[in-house]
């Protein structure tokens, strides 16, 4: 990565992402949720073994 250089990584690195981000459209669930309660319970849910390897989690502590 030093022959990169810091742009060269970056653009790497999103390069990278984007290819990831289309391919998941297709099997990737993003839910979105808010609270103390529903950051408990996706806490829990993976804890537990009972989280969705299809579904991805954006939780925000303010409602």
């Amino acid at each position: 990565t030093a022959d990169w250089g810091p742009e060269g990584l970056e653009q790497r690195i999103g390069d990278a992402w984007r290819r990831f981000r289309d391919s998941s459209d297709a099997w990737l669930n993003v839910k979105r949720d808010a609270g103390e309660e529903a950051i408990e319970r996706v806490y829990r849910e993976v804890l537990e073994g009972r989280a969705r390897p299809d579904e991805g989690h954006v939780l925000s502590m303010w409602d």
